[in-house]
This record gives structure tokens, C-alpha cells and sequence, in this order.
């Protein structure tokens, strides 16, 4: 008798355990097409933030690390939903969902659209930039070229102990002075995403430039 009882109440709970399982399957099935996409999403958004200028580069590394950091919370919230007990499968339920809420896509991509704004507002002004910059260019190699053949007339009076040592830090300073001519040549031919960075080299090379011909010319004299 008690079997008989029990036996229906069994059965209606194998297929509530069977009902309950197969949603479970389905759900993460559909959870893993949501990861792929939102894989697909996290590297749209890598390769756009990687083609933005210098200018933009610490909020493109912030933004890669974010990219990052969502990328792994994805991978976690999809292992635990695998790994999942009963007890536990709302709570990883509710986790993957946290994980793949498109507010955090949309902030995302409203950062982006705004560091496009200035990056096209930056790129409005570089050709006027670049014309100026490279007349400014011309004029200071031109000026360096005769601070060289100075120093060279100079070292040519001194002592030669003095002279050979002299003449050994004037092959830095040409060496610095065609690297100077080389990014010159570079920036003439820029498009406009390459031309902040030639110029910027150029800037630096030229510091290094001037540390050493003060230091020359004060050696001499």
C-alpha cells in the first residue's frame, strides 16, 4: 500500500528532476551563445579603442583593462553555471546574468564615442599644426648644422688630447642631428594618425640634442 502510495509521488519527481535538468541544459546553452557574443562585443571594442590616437592612450589602456577584466568575469560566471548544484543554481544564475548587462557595453561605448569627438575635433587642427611644425623643423636643423660646423671650427683650435674628444661627442651630436633630418623627412609624408608620434620623437631627439651641444660648447669655451 505504501508503495503504490509512493510510487506516483516518485515518478512525479524524477520528471520534475528531469524537466528541472533539461531547463538547466538549456540555459546554458543559451548562456554560452550569450559569451560568444559578448566575446565578439569585447573585441570590436579592443580593435577600436587600439586605432585611437596617442593623444586618447591612457583612456584606451583604461578601457582595454576593462575589456579585459569583463572578459574573465564572463569566463568565471559561465564555469559556474557548468559547476552549478541545485542549491547553488540561482545564485550563479543571477551572477551571469550581473555579468552580461549591456549597461556596461553602453557606458562603454558612449567613453568611445566621446573620445571620437576629440579625436576628430584634434584632428580638425593638425594640418595647420603640421605646417607650423614643419617650417619650425626646417629653421632648427638648419640652425643646428651651423651650430655643428661651429664647434668643429672650434675644436679644430684646441689641444688635440682635448680635440679627440671633442670631435667623438660632435659624431652624437650627428648622429642626432640626421635622426632629426630622418623624422623631418617622416612627418613631411605623415598622414595625420602618424604625425603626433613622428613629431613627438622629434621633440625628444632634439632635447637630447641640445643637453650635448651646451655641454660641448661650454667645454670648449
Amino acid at each position: 500500500m505504501n508503495a503504490l502510495f509512493l510510487s506516483p509521488f516518485i515518478l512525479f519527481s524524477n520528471i520534475y528532476k528531469y524537466k528541472n535538468m533539461n531547463t538547466k541544459e538549456e540555459y546554458i546553452k543559451q548562456a554560452k551563445i550569450k559569451i560568444t557574443n559578448m566575446h565578439s562585443r569585447i573585441k570590436k571594442h579592443k580593435y577600436n579603442a587600439i586605432l585611437s590616437l596617442e593623444e586618447t592612450e591612457k583612456e584606451v589602456n583604461n578601457q582595454l583593462n576593462e575589456l579585459d577584466e569583463k572578459q574573465r568575469s564572463l569566463d568565471e560566471a559561465i564555469r559556474r553555471l557548468k559547476n552549478a548544484r541545485d542549491t547553488t543554481w540561482e545564485s550563479a544564475k543571477e551572477e551571469f546574468e550581473n555579468s552580461i548587462q549591456e549597461s556596461f557595453f553602453d557606458s562603454l561605448k558612449n567613453r568611445m564615442d566621446d573620445m571620437g569627438s576629440r579625436i576628430k575635433d584634434w584632428a580638425s587642427r593638425t594640418e595647420e599644426t603640421k605646417s607650423t611644425f614643419l617650417d619650425k623643423a626646417k629653421n632648427e636643423i638648419r640652425d643646428i648644422n651651423a651650430g655643428i660646423s661651429m664647434l668643429e671650427e672650434k675644436a679644430s683650435k684646441t689641444q688635440d688630447i682635448t680635440r679627440k674628444n671633442i670631435l667623438e661627442q660632435l659624431d652624437y651630436l650627428k648622429q642626432k642631428k640626421n635622426e632629426m633630418q630622418e623624422k623631418f623627412e617622416e612627418a613631411k609624408n605623415s598622414d595625420d594618425n602618424a604625425f603626433g608620434n613622428i613629431k613627438k620623437s622629434f621633440e625628444e631627439t632634439k632635447g637630447f640634442f641640445k643637453r650635448k651641444f651646451h655641454n660641448i660648447k661650454n667645454d670648449i669655451n
